[in-house]
């Protein structure tokens, strides 16, 4: 589904006199990557670009998906051949990790031909109480908002769409809904929340590829530090400033 033109449909017809114009308008794709109390590595990321990039960059990746006959990408899935790749098991053959690899590759690297820019944070929460936890569920979310903010030009306002059943989902609304309380310049800039189902929302879906291999790299850094890093986290990072765990880590 081409969300990014369905954005700019919606937003058609804002009032210019207002402050408001679609051209200047952000869309932002974000997701969250924790899911218990064992996991070592908590990530939150997001893909920000201006509204007519989505909607080239979506046409693409569609384009892509379809012509291997796939409908949607979920990492897991993609990983585990399973879900929408469980057909793949069979249909790729002895090849299979081979082509998934070679498409998601593709796709990973598709981005970058476009105005979107991956912004990100992981931290090590494997010392924390699960109250901590929660806080910092918070704290993350609300940082990686204000790293967006702040790499967007001339104060342009932004709309955010993520995965309803993500680890956000209606905990993103609320914690954003805390987040304006606090900020300025998050109550005046940030036009609201749209959550998605996964499956039929392209840009969800980067965002959820861009936060699993954080996820991933963040593992590999506390438990295996001499492994290589994944590739495909390579391609979202490559170019720019060094990656630290618990840091800004994109630009």
């Amino acid at each position: 589904a081409n969300v990014g033109a369905e954005i700019l449909d919606m937003l058609s017809n804002l009032d210019p006199e207002k402050g408001v114009y679609v051209a200047a308008l952000q869309q932002v794709a974000l997701d969250g990557s924790w899911t218990n109390h064992a996991d070592a590595i908590m990530a939150y990321a997001g893909i920000v670009g201006p509204l007519e990039a989505w909607r080239r960059w979506s046409q693409r990746w569609s384009h892509l998906l379809n012509s291997n006959g796939l409908r949607y990408l979920h990492m897991k899935e993609a990983m585990r051949f399973d879900g929408e790749f469980i057909s793949k098991r069979t249909e790729w053959g002895e090849h299979k990790e081979r082509t998934r690899n070679a498409l998601l590759e593709d796709l990973a690297r598709l981005y970058r031909e476009f105005d979107l820019k991956p912004i990100g944070r992981a931290a090590d929460v494997r010392t924390f109480s699960a109250k901590a936890l929660e806080a910092w569920k918070a704290e993350m979310f609300t940082a990686v908002l204000h790293d967006i903010l702040a790499h967007i030009p001339d104060g342009a306002p932004i709309t955010i769409l993520c995965d309803e059943e993500a680890d956000g989902g209606q905990s993103f609304v609320r914690l954003l809904a805390k987040m304006k309380l606090r900020s300025e310049d998050a109550r005046k800039r940030i036009m609201g929340i749209c959550l998605f189902d996964d499956k039929k929302s392209a840009c969800v879906q980067l965002a959820d590829m861009l936060v699993y291999l954080l996820r991933e790299d963040g593992e590999r850094r506390v438990q295996k530090p001499n492994d290589l890093p994944n590739p495909l986290y390579q391609l979202f990072t490559c170019d720019r400033a060094e990656v630290k765990i618990g840091f800004p880590l994109f630009g």
